[in-house]
């Protein structure tokens, strides 16, 4: 089981929104066998909050993807690396 966390500074909406919307966008990029496997959680330790990422190994690239490269980027283009 892979984990990556990541340390965000305060955001306009909760972080358990944060965590859920971006557990949503990832889980739609890696294949169906590995989308119950994707949890996003928020944490804050002292005054560090962020999201923790747990994911089945073998999903990493398309975690790291869904990350690096979402879907739609500003210029109205669509990122896709994993279809």
């Amino acid at each position: 089981m892979g984990k990556l966390e990541l340390p965000m500074p305060e955001m306009g909406k909760g972080l358990k929104a944060a965590a859920k919307d971006l557990e949503t966008r990832i889980r739609a990029h890696v294949p169906a066998e590995f989308r119950e496997s994707v949890a996003v959680t928020a944490f804050k330790r002292g005054k560090v909050t962020g999201l923790a990422i747990e994911y089945d190994d073998r999903a990493e690239n398309h975690v790291y993807a869904a990350i690096e490269y979402p879907v739609g980027g500003c210029k109205g283009e669509s990122i896709d690396p994993c279809r």
